[in-house]
């Protein structure tokens, strides 16, 4: 497998899971009440489940921002649970547990075309609380995005905007554009 390659399939793995946590916390808006200023700003009125990972869990670190994050999360009513997951130092593990944790409650198949260098067909998978990326097209995905892979890698590095790669054509999307929408955060 080429380095770039290489570096899209990572790219669309790590992707996955940023999706998901978009998906989940996107259609959350602010709250407005008496007790706003205690409320983080990114609490809304969506009933969320939070989850966060540690790559090296078992440390006194770990205890810390574990220790936090909890304190974070119950300023916002709208957490219903936390999850936690300890990646014991292996990035699979780790990356494996984010897309198990953020891929919950959404069922979808995204669909990856990609040219030049470094391209190919790539689908992800997000279904049964789990996310699978796997080399090769879909027969019937819910949305299909096509572009080069350079241009991909540029947007996930923040090089490219999501939305002026669409409205000049080097994004392509046909299907489910709602599901393109809940994804346009890591495009920006």
């Amino acid at each position: 497998m080429s380095k770039k390659r290489g570096g899209v399939l990572l790219a669309l793995a790590l992707a996955c899971g940023a999706v998901m946590v978009v998906a989940a916390t996107s259609s959350a808006k602010s709250t407005s009440s008496a007790k706003a200023s205690a409320v983080p700003s990114w609490c809304g009125p969506k009933k969320i489940k939070l989850g966060f990972t540690d790559g090296f869990g078992g440390n006194s670190w770990r205890l810390v921002t574990t220790a936090s994050a909890r304190n974070e999360a119950s300023k916002c009513p709208s957490v219903t649970s936390i999850d936690y997951a300890d990646g014991q130092g292996n990035t699979q593990k780790a990356i494996s547990d984010i897309q198990g944790m953020v891929a919950k409650g959404l069922n979808a198949i995204y669909q990856f075309d990609l040219s030049g260098d470094g391209g190919g067909k790539w689908q992800v998978q997000i279904a049964n609380d789990q996310c699978e990326v796997k080399e090769g097209a879909h027969p019937s995905p819910n949305i299909t995005i096509s572009m080069t892979a350079q241009d991909y890698l540029d947007m996930l590095a923040g090089k490219l905007n999501g939305q002026m790669a669409f409205m000049t054509g080097k994004l392509r999307i046909a299907g489910d554009m709602g599901l393109a929408l809940r994804m346009q955060s890591i495009f920006a």
